[in-house]
């Protein structure tokens, strides 16, 4: 079990299973130091474009497992280097992810490129 899972089952958000956003915040404060001097670590945030009109044609149970499936996704692409911290996983908002990943050091790293291969599109909020 991920030291993100093993928080209370209360601060877990009901639909992901992964800690809620009022459990993310004090397990961010509480990462250890890298495990790799060049580690610069890595935040990553992820939210669903358009999510509200999925949820409005499919409805809210479709909406449910789509949110539950991508949980599942990310814990299982978040796994830790052989020398590393576990990444924290977390549900931040109705359709926004959290990722952070204490080791990373680029996106070029082998051990932090789960998602490679994937479609992401970056950017930054305004």
């Amino acid at each position: 079990m991920s030291r993100a899972r093993s928080a209370a089952p209360s601060s877990l958000d009901p639909i992901s299973g992964l800690p809620a956003r009022g459990r993310v915040v004090p397990l961010l404060a509480a990462l250890p130091p890298p495990a790799r001097q060049d580690a610069i670590g890595a935040l990553l945030l992820i939210g669903f474009d358009h999510f509200a009109e999925a949820t409005n044609t499919l409805g809210p149970l479709a909406a449910r497992e789509v949110i539950a499936e991508c949980a599942s996704r990310l814990e299982a692409l978040s796994m830790p280097a052989a020398e590393g911290n576990a990444p924290i996983v977390g549900r931040i908002g109705p359709e926004t992810f959290a990722v952070a990943c204490p080791d990373f050091v680029s996106a070029q790293d082998y051990r932090h490129d789960a998602f490679r291969g994937h479609a992401l599109r970056c950017g930054t909020a305004d």
